[in-house]
């Protein structure tokens, strides 16, 4: 019975072995209440949502670099393709990156903090080495929606135009991230994140299909949005 048993195991593998990283995260925006920021990461996908399965939510397929905002109640997918960032930086442009330990936090614990034009616009604590695969999918992430805000960037009135946004979403991508997991992260408008939990849980493949009979916009106009006789009912199988 034990050599059956076994045997079945190594041809089928453990059950456990479908599975997917979680990542949760107390974001807070300034003036406003805090609320929880899951994120979902396997090889092919990437989902952000705000911990309820059944709300709207936001799918990056990381080999394609497309993003799509589910949008349940307008029934909606709001598409995002990445594109080439063609924004040359400004003539007065200094970036300067502080990277400092804090063993009192661990090990691999930094504290990287972010100046354009000697102004603080970003202070992260993160660790080395923990989740390196959802630590790419973030930097994916941002980097696929990096030509739309250039784009944004350009459109906004010069009076308006902010540095700081324009390095954490342009032009000095994912700085922090070189220095692994976020642990937490202050920006220079008060926006703050904090890690409180991540995991490894069990794959439900449904949490990253995309509705074959929403209506697709795509955002950027690179290409036509895909319909539901290109993409479908996309996600894992």
């Amino acid at each position: 019975m034990w050599v059956r048993v076994a045997l079945l195991w190594m041809l089928c593998g453990p059950v456990w072995a479908a599975s997917m990283t979680e990542l949760d995260y107390r974001d807070q925006d300034p003036g406003s209440p805090p609320y929880l920021t899951r994120i979902l990461v396997t090889k092919d996908y990437l989902r952000i949502d705000n911990g309820k399965d059944g709300d709207d939510y936001l799918i990056l397929d990381r080999a394609a670099r497309r993003i799509s905002n589910v949008l349940r109640d307008s029934r909606e997918v709001m598409q995002i393709d990445a594109g080439k960032v063609s924004l040359a930086r400004p003539a007065k442009w200094q970036v300067r990156e502080e990277v400092k330990d804090l063993p009192q936090r661990g090990k691999r614990a930094r504290q990287v903090s972010l100046y354009v034009n000697n102004v603080l616009c970003s202070q992260a604590i993160t660790v080395q080495g923990v989740l390196p695969d959802a630590v790419a999918a973030l930097r994916e992430y941002l980097e696929t929606l990096a030509a739309t805000q250039a784009r944004t960037y350009r459109s906004t009135p010069p009076g308006l135009r902010d540095p700081c946004e324009l390095a954490q979403y342009v032009l000095e991508i994912g700085r922090d991230l070189k220095h692994g997991l976020a642990l937490e992260q202050v920006s220079h408008n008060g926006r703050s994140r904090h890690l409180l939990d991540y995991r490894t849980v069990e794959l439900k493949p449904e949490l990253f299909r995309i509705p074959a009979n929403f209506r697709r916009v795509n955002l950027d106009g690179s290409r036509p949005a895909a319909g539901a006789g290109e993409q479908g009912d996309k996600g894992l199988k």
